[in-house]
């Protein structure tokens, strides 16, 4: 059985109006002390408590990012990103039976260290990267006989911490890998019959900045 439900419209809409009015900021970023970041990339995930068994989830994961030096080698930022979570059997199996699909926007907030710096290129080759991230899940569907019927139940607001490291090529291309996990459970169990839900992903990003 395949269940679907579209949670939180009005707010992807709003998402979306942001996620505009970032790129704007980005856009005239260059005559400031900013650094915006175009982000292109997919999750590997699961999610604890679901009876699946590892990282078989592939989805999008890509958006854009504010960064602000406020120290030596070391920015704030911020990201605006689409996110595609859940769980799903192993790849192998050729099968899609018993998926778990869940749509976020994620807004993480992130401190950024960076080192080795290349003098004549200007900037720096390798960061690391820290902090925590709100999720708005708008978009949940599944064909996991293990869930319940009510996909109510998938909270639509959680909070997660992340962290990555980033390489890069050249000034303005990189490649960023993160970890991230929810703090505490995805699903309001209000019945009973289901052990909380905890959903961790990896992410393999292109960043270009501009």
């Amino acid at each position: 059985m395949f269940l679907s439900k579209y949670s939180d419209m009005p707010t992807l809409y709003r998402s979306i109006t942001f996620g505009l009015i970032m790129v704007l900021t980005i856009t005239v970023s260059s005559a400031q002390k900013f650094i915006g970041t175009a982000i292109v990339g997919a999750n590997v995930s699961q999610i604890d408590g679901d009876n699946l068994y590892g990282w078989d989830k592939i989805g999008i994961n890509g958006g854009f990012r504010l960064g602000y030096n406020i120290a030596n080698k070391t920015n704030l930022a911020i990201e605006f990103l689409y996110s595609q979570r859940g769980s799903a059997p192993s790849i192998s199996s050729g099968s899609d039976f018993g998926s778990i699909d869940l749509k976020y926007i994620e807004i993480p907030l992130l401190i950024e260290y960076n080192d080795w710096y290349l003098e004549e290129e200007d900037y720096y080759k390798v960061g690391i990267e820290g902090g925590l991230s709100y999720g708005n899940l708008f978009n949940v569907s599944s064909s996991n006989s293990f869930v319940p019927m009510d996909l109510d139940g998938y909270k639509k607001h959680d909070i997660s911490y992340t962290i990555g490291a980033r390489y890069s090529f050249t000034k303005h291309i990189a490649g960023v890998f993160r970890f991230s996990q929810t703090i505490g459970n995805i699903y309001a169990n209000r019945s009973g019959d289901l052990e909380g839900q905890v959903s961790r992903w990896m992410s393999f990003r292109i960043h270009y900045t501009f």
